[in-house]
């Protein structure tokens, strides 16, 4: 009697795993080898991989489709060539921010249609506008990749119009780069064993997703306004460090093995202790908490009026200290979804429906 149960159980679970692989979706992948791209996709279970030599690789237009959502895909075309971003631009009459989508398709496509950022058919249409992520597209969710593909279409073509799609790195991007898989959700280990591959391979300097993520930088600014996932700790402040020499001392980091070794390094630890780290730091919610001189200190370092961060959940998007911080760390995971507009002079939350809500 045991034993038949014990084989129900096992029958059971071998279903359940079944089911689960025979309508996983995910990718593509697109990973580079001494000749070839080898691009790699998974839709409703079935592997599709294709090799192209790589002379050929940026004219290929690669698939994406939504798993969350049946039958809704974009094209993405391979670009020519990446390169570092700048850390500085000039002030913009628009743009709309948002941070910690973690793989939430739903929420990233409600926020861009309402903020006429783009198209019903996933197109650019904010013209000279400017669109920033600050940080935290990875884990949790289930649509990760998907996500990243789109803000990689999209920047092509908001440069075409003459506007810009800021990517700020996060400590989830950074965890995934090196090699910190604790909130990884399950499908992504699951899929890259059904690519014959791991996790940990999809997103390394021999990818193209890994290669456009290691083009982006920690920090921006956009004309009055900072941007970042974390916020700006004291021994930042006092390192004098502008925003280029920060971003350019922490992107051949990014992709080291763990942060032990990062740690190691005394040059580095202001920009990856998680204390004080600026994707991690957690001084303007959390004891002990940022003083108004420090905020004061680094508005005047990095010649700013605000500064705009996530990494700290809140209720609805905010400002503190007086307005110098504005928080837009959301749970999208429970369908709190929104955006920081901002209009010249003015600032707005937004929700999914394009509501607006002035902030001071």
């Amino acid at each position: 009697m045991i034993r038949v149960f014990v084989h129900i159980l096992l029958l059971h679970a071998f279903f359940l795993c079944s089911g689960q692989s025979s309508t996983l979706t995910d990718g593509p992948y697109v990973f580079y080898t001494k000749d070839y791209a080898v691009i790699k996709s998974i839709t409703n279970g079935q592997l599709k991989k294709d090799s192209v030599p790589l002379n050929s690789a940026h004219n290929q237009l690669l698939t994406v489709t939504i798993s969350t959502q049946p039958g809704i895909s974009f094209n993405v075309p391979i670009k020519r060539t990446l390169q570092p971003e700048a850390s500085t631009y000039r002030s913009t009459d628009k743009l709309l921010a948002l941070s910690d989508i973690e793989g939430t398709f739903d929420g990233l496509n409600k926020l861009l249609q309402s903020g006429g950022v783009i198209d019903n058919q996933f197109n650019w249409i904010f013209g000279k506008g400017h669109l920033v992520i600050c940080g935290d597209m990875f884990d949790r969710g289930e649509d990760v990749t998907a996500c990243l593909w789109l803000l990689y279409k999209l920047e092509d073509e908001a440069k075409d119009k003459g506007g810009h799609v800021h990517i700020i790195l996060g400590n989830h991007e950074i965890m995934n780069m090196s090699e910190d898989f604790r909130y990884v959700n399950a499908k992504y280990n699951e899929a890259a064993s059904m690519m014959g591959t791991t996790y940990k391979d999809l997103y390394t300097e021999n990818t193209e997703l890994g290669r456009w993520l290691r083009s982006k930088n920690i920090m921006e600014r956009i004309g009055n306004y900072l941007f970042l996932h974390g916020g700006v700790s004291q021994p930042i402040n006092q390192s004098g460090l502008s925003l280029n020499e920060i971003n350019d001392q922490a992107r051949p980091y990014y992709q080291m093995s763990g942060f032990d070794s990062l740690l190691n390094q005394a040059q580095v630890l202001p920009f990856f202790s998680g204390d004080t780290a600026p994707f991690w730091y957690r001084g303007y919610f959390i004891e002990p908490r940022a003083s108004m001189a420090q905020i004061d200190s680094t508005l005047n370092l990095f010649n700013v009026k605000r500064i705009v961060v996530g990494h700290n959940l809140v209720d609805s998007i905010q400002t503190r200290y007086e307005g110098k911080i504005i928080a837009i760390d959301v749970n999208y995971h429970i369908g709190n979804y929104q955006a920081l507009v901002i209009n010249g002079k003015d600032i707005f939350r937004m929700n999914a429906t394009g509501e607006m809500k002035k902030l001071n």
